[in-house]
């Protein structure tokens, strides 16, 4: 008799994906599990062991003094360790917010929710066609970023070097083209990258590998592979990550500038990236005519509810 298995309760979940990048959803109003048990949520998210995902998404209540939030988000990753913010999660538990708990209703063209994360409060709106998270929590680390440049390891594999802090820290690596990024085996290249000496003082990076393509459309697109802290391995999109290939693109006029709809350096009128992944394909659109603005910045993409059950915790 497995003895241990009686002391376990039952957790209902939902399985989500959002481009490739999958979670163990769970309402957690009701069950009030704590997040601090690394290895039971590391378990849950063991593709051998448990369920299997990049990481678990718990919808819980607002903390007092949150503002009138709708719903808090916690973000465990892969390690069982929790995370600041994740795109493609922000976007998931939207829908599942929605679709699943229906804590609101879309009387109009859309319908706006707002939710906490472990640093920061974010909106996120649910369209007949998208869900879409507003990246507001943008920070640029100018120093750490020169230094990274100037240093040789870095200068002599990539064409470009870049650092940015998009609710999480983000390694931006420029590869000369894409079929040299498809020969990258990231499993070996990125943790050097990743558990750089240089990025101790941010605990470590998110390391995105990057590659213009060409576009037949309006919009410019870029093709990028992620390594991701907490994970510990590629994922098949990011969403966090590919705000921050977007925004580098942007800053360091990266983007075909005659398909600007601005005459200048602005960001204007919705200006979209086509951020291709593994995964398929997410949105990152500006919704700003400020020059280098990050207030506007939208992530959106494809979500799915993949199924659902209980599992033993």
């Amino acid at each position: 008799m497995n003895t241990e298995a009686e002391k376990k309760i039952p957790i209902h979940f939902y399985k989500y994906q959002a481009v490739g990048n999958d979670f163990v959803v769970i309402d957690n109003r009701k069950y009030k599990l704590s997040k601090d048990d690394r290895n039971k949520w590391s378990r849950v998210c063991d593709r051998k062991m448990g369920i299997g995902a990049d990481g678990v998404l718990l919808l819980e209540e607002e903390e007092e003094g949150s503002g009138g939030v709708d719903f808090k988000m916690v973000y465990l990753n892969a390690d069982g360790g929790e995370a600041e913010m994740c795109g493609n999660g922000a976007r998931s538990i939207t829908h599942f917010a929605h679709f699943v708990l229906a804590l609101k209703t879309l009387e109009s063209n859309y319908v706006k929710y707002s939710f906490q994360t472990a640093k920061a409060i974010y909106n996120s709106y649910v369209t007949e066609s998208e869900i879409k998270v507003e990246m507001t929590n943008i920070k640029e680390e100018p120093e750490l970023e020169d230094k990274l440049r100037a240093c040789e390891e870095f200068a002599k594999e990539f064409v470009s070097v870049f650092f940015i802090n998009t609710g999480v820290p983000h390694l931006v690596l420029e590869v000369e083209s894409k079929r040299k990024l498809e020969e990258i085996n990231l499993k070996e290249v990125a943790p050097f990258f990743r558990y750089h000496k240089m990025l101790t003082a941010v605990g470590g990076a998110n390391v995105n590998f990057f590659t213009t393509i060409a576009s037949d459309s309006d919009s410019d697109s870029v093709f990028v592979r992620t390594y991701e802290r907490g994970v510990e391995d590629e994922t098949l999109s990011c969403g966090t990550g590919a705000v921050a290939v977007a925004l580098t693109m942007i800053k360091n006029s990266k983007i075909s500038r005659s398909r600007s709809r601005s005459r200048s350096r602005s960001i204007c009128n919705k200006q979209l990236i086509i951020v291709k992944t593994k995964g398929g394909e997410l949105k990152v659109s500006f919704d700003s005519c400020e020059s280098n603005s990050s207030n506007s910045v939208f992530l959106g993409g494809q979500v799915e509810k993949v199924f659902e059950g209980d599992f033993l915790f």
